[in-house]
């Protein structure tokens, strides 16, 4: 997301949350709506405001899951290797955030 905002002149940093924020759809934005809502966190930074939608979704609690789906997820028999390697580099990134791999 950070990197698309780069392509395009932002003025403000309410302006990136506000388009964050209107990007959710369905469940999610029942989940964020109202208390996730920009108008809220003026004071935040985009940074800061990414983070609070990121743990709302992706709690830390889950990270020991993920972590543990991680560690146990093995290739079964006749299953394609590219299957298997696409599977596990995703629970790779969700169980290892950025700042941890």
């Amino acid at each position: 997301f950070k990197a698309l905002c780069n392509l395009y002149p932002i003025q403000s940093d309410i302006h990136v949350k506000n388009v964050l924020y209107t990007s959710l759809k369905g469940e999610a934005m029942k989940m964020a709506s109202p208390q996730y809502n920009p108008t809220n966190h003026t004071q935040a930074t985009f940074d800061q405001y990414a983070a609070m939608l990121r743990e709302l979704f992706e709690p830390a609690s889950e990270s020991e899951q993920s972590k543990l789906a991680f560690e146990a997820r093995q290739q079964v028999q006749g299953e394609h290797p590219s299957y298997y390697y696409q599977d596990k580099v995703a629970l790779y990134k969700r169980a290892y955030k950025d700042g941890q791999r």
